[in-house]
């Protein structure tokens, strides 16, 4: 378990109250950046006082409540620029397939991804994004699933579904668009 998964710090409140000075310092020269040992020691008194005077607050050096909550709230803002966007993870339940005719939210994903894909590639028709898997949306399915020696059959089960996200995170990467490109 990585100590960039808010469970990790479960039970580890120094520990927790380091990570996010440490996060915070690197976007601010006014704070110190502290290990996350876990000890509230020297450093850690240093960088709760550095963290209090740049946000207008007592410098005691010790970690009340009041100092708590606007670490908390900076730190959310800040790890909202610095972390990964949230990833979307779509559930198709044991066994769900997005069949032709069927008007699911996960089509229109299935949809962007291969209009991505078809702008970066070719070789895929380009569809509509309408949330239903109708004729053309079938067709690329359909193309896309022989290209990736997958049963060709239209349909997006579960594992056409991985091959397609796959790709995509592949293609699309940051989702910068090459120069003049967007969509067909």
């Amino acid at each position: 378990m990585s100590s960039r998964d808010p469970s990790y710090f479960v039970g580890r409140p120094v520990e927790s109250m380091q990570y996010m000075l440490r996060v915070l310092s690197q976007g601010d020269n006014r704070l110190i950046p502290v290990t996350p040992d876990g000890i509230y020691g020297q450093n850690t008194m240093a960088a709760v006082i550095a963290f209090q005077r740049a946000n207008g607050l007592p410098s005691t050096g010790v970690m009340n409540l009041t100092t708590w909550e606007a670490l908390v709230r900076q730190y959310r803002r800040e790890s909202v620029r610095q972390d990964f966007a949230e990833p979307i993870r779509p559930i198709l339940n044991p066994g769900q397939v997005l069949s032709p005719g069927q008007v699911n939210y996960h089509a229109a994903l299935a949809q962007v991804m291969l209009r991505t894909l078809a702008s970066i590639y070719g070789g895929i028709p380009m569809v509509q994004v309408n949330g239903v898997m109708d004729a053309p949306t079938v067709a690329a399915v359909r193309r896309f699933q022989s290209l990736g020696d997958l049963p060709v059959t239209g349909a997006v089960d579960r594992s056409t579904w991985q091959s397609l996200a796959r790709q995509y995170t592949m293609a699309a990467g940051n989702g910068a668009p090459e120069k003049g490109k967007f969509g067909g």
